[in-house]
């Protein structure tokens, strides 16, 4: 095991997603992003659905921003 230890002041977390095949396409995630360090953190989503969203952020908890 090896200790996550970042050199710049922010963490960048990407997610990929795609976009939904049809109206029986119901798969998704719940996320939940919790910052307890001093850094910031920014949960960048692509390739999204932009009508109905495949990524959702139940919650944050500290220096989070969400971007889509």
């Amino acid at each position: 095991m090896t200790e996550f230890k970042p050199k710049s002041g922010s963490v960048i977390i990407e997610v990929l997603s795609t976009k939904r095949t049809g109206t029986d396409d119901k798969s998704g995630i719940n996320l939940t992003v919790i910052n307890k360090s001093k850094k910031s953190v920014t949960v960048s989503i692509k390739n999204d659905d932009t009508s109905r969203s495949r990524v959702k952020i139940s919650s944050t908890s500290g220096s989070v921003t969400v971007k889509r």
